[in-house]
């Protein structure tokens, strides 16, 4: 999806006629495998934008095996066909998608460990209540524009916008999903109370230096890169602090 615009399916032996044409891929500027270090680091983040919009997402996700380790299949979109490398699975790519492992492994951990993030029914805007029944001020899920404030109605209808959060809680903690597709970096206020006394980042899909690892005050900012999604980990649970996401280089 990342280095295809086209089907690939010369292998199958069917004049490359089987298949779907309609594959919703980019190939970031180049068909195929490329030495092109631009090109790959490119590749690279939009893959883990990818996969973190999957495990962040509502349901039981359902990932194919290598989609968490760069698989390909050279290209080819309807490979049932083949017990040959096009549809193998290569174990030594841990080099090249090491930061594509680790960030899976990492979400899929969050994923495990906090309920919230994993909710079994459709949330809605009613307020989030402990277990005496008493209201927190604070919804199960609401939407977030970058100013650190509730979307409005025309931003909501706003063509041109790249940048979206998702705030989501329970009585015990809170997360916000921010996903920026925007071509240029964007500056991220972090919502303040009722929805959070403090944020720090759980995991994001940019560089490591890219974006802070300390704890954060609420209403303070962040400058959130190109092509990155970023999942804030609400301080309101007080339990202990998130591991750090581990070190990624392109």
């Amino acid at each position: 999806m990342v280095t295809y615009d086209l089907k690939h399916n010369e292998a199958n032996a069917e004049r490359n006629r089987d298949g779907t044409d309609d594959n919703r891929s980019w190939n970031h500027g180049y068909e195929g495998e490329t030495d092109d270090a631009e090109i790959n680091a490119a590749r690279q983040r939009t893959a883990r934008n990818m996969m973190a919009t999957l495990l962040l997402s509502a349901g039981v996700p359902m990932i194919t095996a290598g989609d968490e380790m760069g698989r390909t299949q050279q290209g080819n979109n309807n490979a049932y066909c083949q017990d040959s490398p096009v549809s193998w699975l290569d174990w030594h790519t841990e080099e090249t998608w090491g930061n594509q492992i680790n960030l899976t492994r990492r979400l899929l951990q969050l994923r495990a460990d906090h309920p919230v993030l994993r909710k079994p029914d459709f949330r809605s805007h009613r307020e989030v209540t402990d277990d005496a029944g008493n209201g927190l001020a604070r919804s199960e899920v609401a939407w977030f524009s970058e100013h650190g404030t509730e979307m409005t109605i025309d931003q909501w209808h706003d063509s041109g916008r790249h940048t979206l959060g998702q705030y989501v809680s329970d009585a015990d903690e809170a997360f916000l999903i921010f996903v920026h597709g925007g071509s240029g970096p964007v500056v991220l206020t972090l919502p303040g109370q009722p929805w959070a006394t403090g944020w720090r980042i759980a995991a994001h899909t940019g560089l490591d230096s890219e974006l802070p690892h300390r704890a954060m005050d609420a209403g303070s900012t962040i400058t959130v890169p190109a092509h990155t999604v970023v999942l804030e980990d609400s301080s309101t649970r007080m339990k202990l602090p998130v591991a750090r996401l581990r070190r990624y280089s392109s």
